[in-house]
């Protein structure tokens, strides 16, 4: 999927998870600009 920007891809995400509403749930979410997975 391609997004314009955040305030897109927030909107489309809560689409998405309209039908777990109510339900309990736990969102993981990657930080702007990623994670360091490794280093050398």
């Amino acid at each position: 999927m391609i997004f314009r920007d955040r305030v897109d891809a927030g909107r489309r995400l809560a689409q998405h998870l309209e039908k777990y509403r109510g339900e309990p749930g736990l969102v993981l979410a990657l930080p702007r600009g990623g994670v360091v997975v490794g280093a050398g």
